[in-house]
């Protein structure tokens, strides 16, 4: 998406912001105990147009109910009641708050760099998905580098857990993987962008099924389950 320079300039950002605290009453001091920066630093920020990092505007959007977008660029909706903040997971720890109580951790939500992030529920609706069916995961593997590089945040739709054409989040066994899926004449190629991680097939029954115990929220017997569909993805250096 093109946005015109007067749209994305200091001066553009500082007034959204200023009209958001005003709109919501929200004072510089409890702007910075908001958004966990000291009143000097946040009143720079809003009013002397100092530089804001990545993770600060996410806080300003968390902060001010809007989002990251809007305050960023002033696309899309102000306002919050339009908006839904995901909170951010590891592959893992998404996989397990879905049930899939026999992954292992690798790592840990709490050590993520960035916590949650505030997105317009009609950019969501536009894939066609159910707002509160989406979770939000922090890609930490380069499985699917150029598709979904580390750093980027993946957005998941929980709702589809078949297989058919796309990128899906994978359980096998005691481990959660990234993968992009093509139909073949068995059923489904289950592949990776890095050359170094070799793919795999899996079949399917007439039914489309992976076999007939599959269950959804649950493995089948080769213990393999999706978690979800990959829909959308937010790269992080881009904002």
């Amino acid at each position: 998406m093109q946005y015109a320079s007067e749209d994305i300039s200091g001066e553009a950002f500082m007034k959204r912001v200023q009209e958001r605290m005003k709109l919501l009453d929200i004072q510089p001091r409890q702007l910075a105990q908001a958004i966990g920066r000291n009143e000097s630093t946040t009143k720079n920020i809003v009013y002397k147009g100092s530089e804001c990092n990545r993770l600060t505007l996410i806080l300003l959007a968390k902060a001010l109910h809007t989002t990251v977008e809007y305050l960023a660029t002033g696309a899309l909706i102000a306002d919050a009641e339009e908006t839904i903040t995901l909170t951010i997971h590891t592959p893992e720890a998404l996989a397990i708050s879905q049930g899939y109580t026999e992954v292992r951790r690798t790592s840990r939500d709490s050590d993520l760099p960035i916590k949650s992030l505030p997105l317009p529920k009609r950019l969501i609706q536009s894939h066609g998905v159910d707002p509160e069916k989406v979770r939000a995961m922090y890609v930490n593997s380069d499985a699917l580098q150029g598709t979904l590089d580390q750093g980027d945040i993946a957005l998941v739709d929980t709702a589809t857990t078949f297989l058919h054409e796309g990128c899906f989040l994978i359980c096998i066994r005691d481990t959660v993987i990234m993968r992009l899926a093509s139909p073949v004449t068995s059923g489904f190629a289950l592949t990776s962008t890095n050359l170094n991680i070799v793919g795999t097939t899996v079949t399917v029954d007439q039914a489309g099924e992976m076999n007939s115990t599959y269950q959804v929220g649950g493995m089948n017997s080769k213990g393999m389950a999706i978690v979800g569909k990959i829909f959308l993805r937010v790269n992080m250096n881009r904002l």
